[in-house]
């Protein structure tokens, strides 16, 4: 009689454990859904043929799924005690008449945003404007860039061309290995070049190039043109070892630049691996 009635406590507990791992996993459906949603807007985000309006609209929207993901986290409950927040530590169901019989449930996620996603990015780095001339007198090239050890093509310009020109194509040149350096370049309101690391976890090494040729032509005929001023000052002058230190959660997204979006791709993946695994376990 003892055993059958114990038998029975067993079978509500039991129930119990499955209703409570039927409540997490349906809140952490509905944030993987705000997730894939908040992806997909990051990649639109990232195309070059948006406006920044069109970026505003989109991060407008990023923030509404943030508000809701944070929402679920706080209030999904099951008896009062939160599942989702970051409190739950973990629960033991007593499922058998005897001691010893029981299941624990100790992997569930902290889905708040401020922790969801969690990644380290090296800081943006900006230099002095990267060529500091009005406009080069000769032909010439900017070489020996390099980040991470993979090299950037040469930047080859013409006479008279400006330093925007040649800055901007510093600025293509690393882009164009952004898939394999993980880092984005872009000239700020001053022409100064900033690079940004958009993976998480990644530092990056940048080692700055030289200018051949370009400069303007010495008074002594008999002296060849002084080469084009290349100036990477903030970044540095040969090699800087950036380390990855800017910790950045779903909370900081922001998809109004590019390197914003492609941020907020790394983050938001990351963030899906924790829900997906904690749904799995």
């Amino acid at each position: 009689s003892t055993q059958i009635r114990g038998l029975d406590v067993a079978v509500r507990n039991a129930n119990d454990g499955i209703s409570l791992a039927q409540t997490a996993e349906g809140a952490m459906v509905e944030i993987g859904n705000n997730l894939q949603r908040i992806r997909e807007l990051s990649v639109q985000s990232a195309n070059a043929t948006n406006s920044s309006s069109d970026r505003e609209a989109l991060d407008a929207e990023v923030k509404q799924l943030t508000s809701e993901i944070d929402r679920v986290a706080r209030q999904t409950n099951f008896n009062g005690t939160n599942l989702l927040d970051g409190t739950f530590s973990g629960a033991l169901f007593q499922v058998g008449a005897d001691s010893g019989q029981t299941i624990g449930i100790s992997s569930v996620v902290n889905a708040r945003t401020s922790s969801l996603g969690s990644g380290l990015f090296a800081a943006t780095q900006t230099s002095d404007a990267a060529v500091v001339a009005d406009a080069a007198e000769s032909d010439g090239k900017i070489t020996g860039m390099e980040i991470n050890g993979v090299a950037i093509a040469d930047v080859s310009f013409k006479a008279g061309a400006t330093a925007s020109d040649i800055n901007n194509g510093i600025v293509n040149a690393i882009n164009d290995k952004m898939d394999q350096t993980g880092v984005y370049a872009k000239l700020d309101k001053d022409g100064n070049l900033e690079l940004t690391s958009l993976k998480s976890g990644k530092d990056f090494t940048f080692t700055a190039g030289t200018a051949d040729g370009g400069g303007t032509p010495d008074a002594d005929p008999a002296n060849p043109p002084a080469d084009l001023a290349v100036d990477f000052t903030g970044i540095g002058g040969t090699a800087t070892a950036v380390v990855a230190s800017e910790k950045k959660t779903v909370a900081d997204l922001d998809i109004t630049t590019v390197e914003g979006a492609q941020r907020a791709l790394s983050i938001v993946d990351d963030a899906l691996t924790s829900v997906n695994s904690s749904r799995a376990d």
